[in-house]
């Protein structure tokens, strides 16, 4: 895949992904939208930076654009992610007619309950609010055939595999589910082991050392000083 015109999508898709100038696929793209399309299941690894969210944006919302009452759900391990998947999607989404809806905590429940009155068919949230929407029924996933688990390793990481279980109780059976992570720790592979069906292994770069956009730095300070200096970096920087 060396573009995204030889992948054969939607025209509202093409469209879209004209208009936010996507032209030259990251490798997780390359790899993981093709296979998607295919209706298979993927065990990703790829790190924050590398084009994750369009590699399964892109398949979830070409899938929203072909059928007609099917739904998709993409659980994340926070607010700000989510929020931050939200926005691709609805650019990918574009001129599409494909109702959403963001289920996240701290956020006004008054306003999630008017999204899903409207029959979102994408739903983007974190494990605990979904839940929350799950025992109040106004959230019902029996239509949830597309289902993206990102940054799973965080997810489990902050014990969030019980309210993850318990949403996998509620989509049906035959359904296409793409799990991506940072690193592949035990936990990830026995989910994946329980949960996807002959899961397609697509790994990008390294797992152990940070993509080049991200810059690391080391300070090297006395315990009795740590809390002071950190509180000195957190004001001293912007973002």
């Amino acid at each position: 895949m060396e573009n995204f015109n030889s992948l054969n999508l939607e025209k509202t898709l093409m469209d879209s992904i004209a208009v936010i100038n996507f032209k030259t696929p990251t490798p997780i793209q390359a790899q993981a939208i093709p296979v998607a399309l295919q209706g298979k299941d993927i065990l990703g690894t790829a790190q924050t930076g590398t084009g994750k969210t369009a590699a399964f944006g892109i398949p979830l919302i070409n899938f929203l654009l072909k059928t007609e009452k099917d739904t998709a759900l993409v659980m994340t391990p926070t607010r700000e992610l989510a929020t931050q998947v939200m926005q691709t999607m609805t650019s990918l989404i574009g001129r599409g007619n494909i109702r959403t809806a963001l289920l996240i905590g701290g956020d006004s429940m008054q306003k999630q309950l008017r999204q899903m009155q409207r029959n979102p068919r994408l739903i983007v949230g974190t494990p605990g609010r979904i839940n929350d929407h799950l025992k109040r029924r106004t959230l019902k996933l029996h239509k949830t055939t597309f289902l993206v688990l990102d940054e799973s390793d965080r997810m489990l990481d902050m014990g969030f595999t019980p309210q993850i279980e318990m949403v996998l109780k509620f989509v049906p059976k035959n359904h296409q589910t793409l799990l991506f992570s940072a690193t592949l720790p035990q936990n990830i592979l026995k989910i994946s082991e329980k949960y996807l069906n002959k899961p397609e292994r697509i790994s990008t770069g390294t797992t152990s050392i940070p993509i080049a956009k991200i810059k690391q730095e080391t300070l090297q300070v006395f315990k009795e000083n740590k809390y002071d200096e950190l509180i000195d970096q957190f004001l001293a920087r912007k973002g």
